[in-house]
C-alpha cells in the first residue's frame, strides 16, 4: 500500500471557499477512487489560504482487475438465417476485442465477458486529477492570463508524490514537482517534499501550519 500527496498552491483564497474546498476534495477523491476501483484506507484534506492538499493513505498500487459483461445486438441482428455472424455482430465483437468463440447468446441478445486488467494507480491519477481539480465549484471563480479554465484563484505550484516518487501532472499551465512554498516572509520560503509523511513537519519549518 502507498501514500499519495497532492498539494495545489494558489494565490490567497477567500476564507469562505476554504471549507467548501475541503469538503469538495474529500468527496471528489472518494468518489473518484471508488469509481475507478482503487482501494484506499483514508483521505485527509488540509488547507491554508495559499494551498489545498490531499493525502491518501493505504492506496493500492493498481486498480482491481474487473470482469464486465457486454451486451451486443439482438439475435436476429447479430446472426443471419444460417447462424453466421452478421456485420453488426462482427462489428460488436471487433469493437470490444472479443474472439467470436467467447461470445454467447443470453435473453436473445449477443453477450460476451471481457476481462479488464487494472491500470497502475499512478497512471490513473495522472489522467484524472487535473479535471477533478478543475471541476471544483464556488462563487467568483476567475480566469487569468489567456487561459479558458477557471479556478477560485490562480494556481502557482503543484506537488504530486506517491511515496518517494514524483507523479508528474499538469493543471492548466502549471507542472507538478516536489517543491512547496512556505510563508511569504519565511527564510527560506520553499521546501522540498520527498514523501507525504514529511509534508506537515516540513511546512512547519517554513512557518506554515496546515
Amino acid at each position: 500500500m502507498s501514500k499519495y500527496l497532492l498539494e495545489v498552491g494558489v494565490e490567497e483564497l477567500p476564507y469562505k471557499f476554504i471549507a467548501q474546498a475541503v469538503e469538495q476534495l474529500k468527496t471528489g477523491f472518494s468518489k473518484f477512487l471508488t469509481t475507478n476501483n482503487i482501494k484506499y484506507s483514508d483521505i485527509n484534506v488540509l488547507a491554508t489560504p495559499r494551498r489545498l492538499a490531499v493525502i491518501i493513505d493505504g492506496l493500492a498500487e493498481k486498480q482491481d482487475d474487473e470482469t464486465k459483461v457486454l451486451r451486443g445486438p439482438i439475435k436476429n441482428v447479430a446472426y443471419d438465417e444460417n447462424g453466421n455472424l452478421t456485420k453488426a455482430g462482427e462489428g460488436f465483437l471487433k469493437k470490444n476485442g472479443i474472439d467470436p468463440k467467447d461470445a454467447y447468446l443470453e435473453d436473445n441478445y449477443l453477450h460476451a465477458k471481457v476481462e479488464i486488467k487494472g491500470k497502475e494507480t499512478s497512471a490513473v491519477l495522472q489522467e484524472n486529477i487535473p479535471s477533478l481539480i478543475l471541476k471544483m465549484q464556488g462563487s467568483h471563480f476567475m480566469r487569468w492570463d489567456n487561459f479558458e479554465e477557471k479556478f477560485q484563484r490562480p494556481i502557482r505550484w503543484i506537488v504530486s508524490i506517491m511515496d518517494n516518487k514524483e507523479i508528474p501532472l499538469q493543471i492548466i499551465n502549471v507542472k507538478s514537482g516536489k517543491i512547496s512554498r512556505g510563508h511569504r516572509f519565511a527564510t527560506p520560503n520553499t521546501v522540498e517534499i520527498n514523501h507525504p509523511d514529511e509534508y506537515v513537519e516540513k511546512l512547519k519549518s517554513v512557518k506554515v501550519i496546515v
